[in-house]
């Protein structure tokens, strides 16, 4: 028990040494190791041809001071597919002749987006100098009627031509068309006199009034869009204003009351009120935008740290030398993080699973379909293996050959679910190929075993037993905030082995156990 304890604790030392180390010698702070969170985006475009010409134009984001666009990826099909660049925005350009049927169109890239907090003096000049490619965001447009009777009245009640500090007129603005104009589920664009009169909008009304009221006050102003940085699948845009002060554009979003500052889950995509998509007419089109969190490494972390001999950026930059990606050596770090999980429920907790390690290994394939469409699919293969492994026991088969063939359905089983994702726009179903083929197979065989041996009730127990140990290990290993301290401090794995020395040695009573017996262990007994 003792040399136990001492090797428990010289891992415990050895961990906080090397962490002591890199941070106190290596002279580096956590913050500047810890990769940081991003989004991989994927926007899905599918139109429906009749056999004439098809021409799309989408906007996309750029980068700027504070987003990134990197690893941007377009799969066109039958599309030739062209990026243009015009003064402030950029459009992806689609053609293809004689289209027929549903075609698709996927552009993806990775985003990193910082908050920004405008540090705005007390006091700015109405009477500012602006560029002359600025004027424009003094004129009326058919949406933001600046020169409408309505607004001009909509500016004298709120006194904005008694006000000569800038600060306060956008204050004002900000303040009546969030808090004043309701917010608003409307699909359709809603212009600023439309809102005015309604005195209700969503996002696109409520930012071309505000803009509507400031160019009338000769202030040059300008509807901004993009999406909002949520994980899912949406449809939904938004847009936002943005104000010229000084020499700055300055941000303030009237639906989520964001006053002089841009939350680092929005992401710009254009400036001044542009349609998102021009298309050929006649045509039948959709689209959707996927959405879901990354870690991403620093890339300015490698010049503050490229002169240091050891530190963990260095570690990183030789597996990608080796086209291993920051996605993959992060999964890799987080397997025994999800197998510490499962040994505490069958140590401690003493629920039986199939497989030891097999949980972990379904929660990591997991990752990429997400919880439930990775549960579904992991039980629809089981049950129907397990019915398919039934009927090949009748045919009197070796071992080998009977998992071959089950090994045959669980890849044509795959297949299904990744063609029936594709064509609904399931996008955790169309990851069901990524699945682990030998370790399904093997599942089967063991699910088939178990019943045959203990019957229906047992397997079944066991299963919903696996299940619950795959939901929290997939919590763990996709946890970013686990997954932000493991990339940081990848020694944390001598604390896991640690914590296996000391659980191995377990002898006590597992919790299912203590609740099976509570009877016995709380019997009362008679006294002589």
């Amino acid at each position: 028990m003792r040399k136990t304890s001492w090797i428990i604790l010289g891992l415990v030392l050895l961990c906080i040494f090397i962490m002591s180390y890199k941070i106190f010698v290596l002279k580096y702070h956590p913050s500047v190791v810890i990769p940081v969170r991003g989004y991989r985006v994927e926007l899905m475009l599918k139109v429906t041809g009749h056999g004439a010409a098809i021409q799309l134009k989408s906007l996309l984001p750029q980068n700027n001071l504070r987003q990134t666009i990197t690893d941007e990826k377009i799969e066109s099909g039958i599309f030739t597919h062209s990026i243009e660049q015009e003064p402030e925005n950029r459009f992806g350009i689609w053609r293809a002749d004689d289209v027929f049927g549903e075609q698709r169109i996927l552009y993806s890239f990775l985003t990193r987006t910082l908050r920004v907090d405008y540090k705005l003096p007390h006091y700015l000049g109405r009477d500012q100098t602006m560029e002359k490619e600025n004027r424009k965001y003094l004129l009326a447009t058919p949406l933001i009627q600046k020169d409408s009777s309505l607004i001009r009245l909509a500016a004298e009640r709120l006194g904005l031509d008694t006000l000569n500090n800038l600060i306060e007129i956008v204050k004002r603005v900000y303040e009546f068309t969030a808090f004043q104009i309701k917010p608003a589920d409307f699909k359709t664009e809603t212009d600023a006199v439309v809102t005015l009169q309604l005195g209700e909008a969503s996002c696109n009304g409520k930012s071309r009034l505000a803009v509507a009221l400031l160019r009338q006050q000769n202030i040059p102003a300008r509807v901004v869009g993009g999406i909002i940085l949520k994980n899912g699948r949406k449809k939904t845009l938004h847009q936002w204003v943005e104000v010229l002060m000084g020499n700055t554009w300055v941000p303030f979003c009237p639906l989520n009351h964001h006053l002089f500052t841009l939350p680092a889950n929005y992401l710009l995509i254009y400036q001044d009120d542009e349609v998102f998509f021009k298309r050929s007419a006649n045509i039948n089109f959709d689209y959707y935008f996927y959405i879901k969190a990354r870690l991403l490494q620093r890339e300015e972390s490698m010049g503050e740290l490229s002169g240091l001999g050891w530190n963990i950026l260095n570690f990183y930059s030789k597996f990608k030398k080796a086209n291993i990606s920051l996605e993959l050596l992060k999964i890799i770090l987080m397997i025994p993080v999800g197998a510490f999980v499962t040994i505490i429920f069958r140590n401690y907790i003493g629920l039986q699973t199939f497989g030891t390690f097999l949980p972990v290994l379904i929660a990591t394939a997991f990752r990429d379909t997400g919880l439930f469409w990775g549960l579904i699919t992991f039980s629809t293969i089981i049950f129907a293996g397990a019915l398919l492994r039934y009927f090949l026991e009748k045919l009197k088969l070796l071992h080998t050959p009977k998992l071959s063939i089950i090994l045959i359905f669980v890849i044509l089983m795959l297949l299904f679910f990744t063609v029936v994702g594709s064509e609904y726009s399931q996008k955790g179903l169309t990851h069901s190929a990524l699945f682990p083929l030998a370790i399904l197979a093997i599942t089967i065989e063991r699910f088939s075993l178990i019943m045959e041996e203990k019957g229906w009730n047992e397997t079944i127990t066991i299963f919903i037993n696996s299940l619950i140990v795959v939901t929290f290990c997939y919590l763990a290993i996709l946890s970013l905030f686990l997954q932000t301290i493991v990339m940081a401090f990848p020694e944390l794995m001598l604390l896991i082995i640690a914590a296996n020395i000391y659980m191995g040695r377990w002898t006590g009573i597992r919790l299912f156990e203590f609740y099976r017996f509570r009877h016995l262990i709380f019997e009362k007994r008679d006294h002589a």
